[in-house]
């Protein structure tokens, strides 16, 4: 599938459910996870970057997404998100981000669809089985989950 492809697949996918999630196997900054659309409302857009099989991720953002939709956006740690966790709802640098892969198609598409919204972004955060998070003491370090702050 071509680039612009993609692009307009994605653009489809705003226009139909107000938002698109694009998982990147094995990019640049690892495996990731990614939302585009939520800045059309008013929201942010959000990535997860944990280790979970493709279907998880997709699952978890789009379920985000719909809350946050339906509730409007909410930072902290969330508990609807994960059954049996609480994940964390971290806000990123734009600056930064805007330096990476991710978000690469979101950016494309607001800038081809002239949104005329900024974006912001946040990264989603889960915690090892035990409950602790990457920046706890004692968190699994097996369980990779880089943090984009």
């Amino acid at each position: 599938m071509s680039a612009n492809e993609i692009l307009e697949r994605h653009i489809e996918m705003i226009r139909i459910h107000g938002h698109a999630v694009t998982y990147v196997p094995n990019g640049l900054d690892g495996t990731f996870c990614y939302t585009s659309g939520l800045s059309l409302a008013g929201l942010p857009e959000a990535v997860m970057t944990v280790p979970l099989e493709q279907k998880a991720l997709v699952s978890c953002l789009n379920g985000l997404a719909s809350r946050w939709k339906r509730r409007g956006f909410s930072a902290g740690k969330l508990s609807e998100v994960i059954e049996g966790y609480d994940v964390l709802v971290v806000p990123l640098d734009a600056a930064t981000v805007d330096q990476s892969e991710m978000f690469s198609i979101t950016r494309s598409i607001a800038q081809s669809e002239d949104w005329g919204c900024s974006l912001r972004y946040v990264q989603l955060v889960i915690p090892d089985q035990r409950g602790r998070y990457p920046d706890e003491p004692e968190y699994d370090q097996s369980f990779v989950q880089p943090l984009l702050l």
